[in-house]
C-alpha cells in the first residue's frame, strides 16, 4: 500500500466495525512488478462469537476506470485553464426544462459567484444591456424555432454597473423527432478588442475632421491669394501697355510670366483642396488639347 492509502484503509475498516455498515472503499496497491493498481472493496462485516470481524464481499480491479477518471479530470482542468486564459465560457440551455448550465468561467465573465446556481433565462436576459436585449432575444428565438446557429455581439451589465463586451455563439441540438431540444454555445469576452475598435473609429473620425478642416482652409486661402494675384497680373498688363524701354519691357514680361505660373499653381492647389473638401464643381468646356498643355511643355 502507498503510505497515504494505509491509514485511510484502516480508518474505513474501523468505521465498518463500529457501525456494522457495508464496507465500500478504494485504495491503491503496488504489485510485485512495481505497477500501481486501484482496488475497490464491496463487502459487509460480520462479528463472530469471539468478537472478531470478518467481511464477505468482492474485490474489483478498477485501475482502468480510475485512469480514465484521472484523464477526464486532467482534461477538464486543462479546459478550465484554457477558458480562463482566453476569457471563454461555455453554456448549455435545455429547452424542455428551461435549465441553463454554465461553466465556472462564464460566472466570472458576468461578475457572479461561481458557487451560486445558474440564473434562470429571464434573469440572464436582464444582465444584457437594454439596447442589445431585443436583438439577442431575436437570434435566440430564431435558433429555437428555425434551428439557426448564431453569432452575436452584445454588452453585458455586471452587478457593479460596469460594461463588458461579449461575443456569443451557439449551435442547436435536436431530439430524435428533429425538434430543437438544446442550445449549446460559448461566450467570449471581447472587451479589449471592442474598445480598441471604438478608439480607432474615434481617431479615424478626428483625422477625417482634421483633413476636412485643412482642405477647407487651403481652399479658402487659395481663393484669397488668387484674388490679389489677378490684380497683380492685371496691373502688369496695364504697365506693359505704357511706353517702356526694352529693359523695362523685359522686367514686366518676367513679372507677368512668373505671376501666371504662380496663379496656375494656386489654381491647382485650389482644385485639390476642393476635391478633399468635397467642394469641387465640374464644368463642361470645349478646349484645344495642344494649347492646354503647351504652357506646361514650355516649363520643362
Amino acid at each position: 500500500f502507498p503510505s497515504h492509502d494505509i491509514s485511510a484503509y484502516y480508518q474505513a475498516v474501523d468505521h465498518s466495525k463500529v457501525t456494522l455498515e457495508a464496507f465500500h472503499h478504494e485504495w491503491r496497491i503496488i504489485t510485485p512488478s512495481g505497477k500501481l493498481k486501484w482496488i475497490q472493496a464491496n463487502s459487509r462485516p460480520t462479528q463472530l462469537e469471539n468478537g472478531e470481524f470478518v467481511w464477505h464481499g468482492v474485490l474489483l480491479d478498477v485501475t482502468t476506470q480510475k485512469q480514465a477518471e484521472e484523464r477526464l479530470q486532467k482534461s477538464e482542468a486543462s479546459l478550465r485553464e484554457v477558458q480562463r486564459i482566453a476569457n471563454i465560457g461555455n453554456w448549455e440551455f435545455d429547452l424542455h426544462n428551461q435549465k441553463i448550465t454554465w461553466s465556472k468561467e462564464l460566472f466570472g465573465m458576468f461578475g457572479l459567484d461561481p458557487n451560486q446556481p445558474e440564473p434562470p433565462y429571464a434573469e440572464y436576459l436582464q444582465m444584457i444591456h437594454a439596447d442589445d436585449r431585443e436583438s439577442f432575444e431575436r437570434v435566440v428565438g430564431q435558433a429555437i424555432v428555425k434551428g439557426d446557429p448564431y453569432k452575436i455581439d452584445y454588452r453585458a451589465v455586471l452587478p457593479d454597473g460596469s460594461i463588458r463586451y461579449h461575443e456569443g455563439r451557439a449551435e442547436v441540438i435536436r431530439d430524435p423527432q428533429g425538434n430543437v431540444s438544446k442550445l449549446m454555445g460559448i461566450c467570449l469576452d471581447i472587451t479589449e478588442r471592442k474598445e480598441s475598435e471604438i478608439n480607432l473609429a474615434k481617431a479615424k473620425a478626428k483625422a477625417e475632421e482634421a483633413t476636412q478642416l485643412k482642405s477647407s482652409f487651403l481652399a479658402s486661402m487659395s481663393h484669397e491669394i488668387r484674388t490679389p494675384m489677378n490684380g497683380v497680373l492685371g496691373m502688369t498688363d496695364i504697365l506693359a501697355s505704357t511706353p517702356l524701354n526694352e529693359e523695362q519691357q523685359d522686367f514686366v514680361k518676367t513679372i507677368k510670366d512668373s505671376g501666371e505660373i504662380l496663379l496656375s499653381l494656386i489654381n491647382d492647389i485650389l482644385d485639390f483642396s476642393k476635391i478633399e473638401a468635397g467642394m469641387l464643381e465640374m464644368e463642361a468646356r470645349d478646349f484645344v488639347l495642344e494649347e492646354a498643355i503647351s504652357k506646361y511643355r514650355d516649363w520643362e
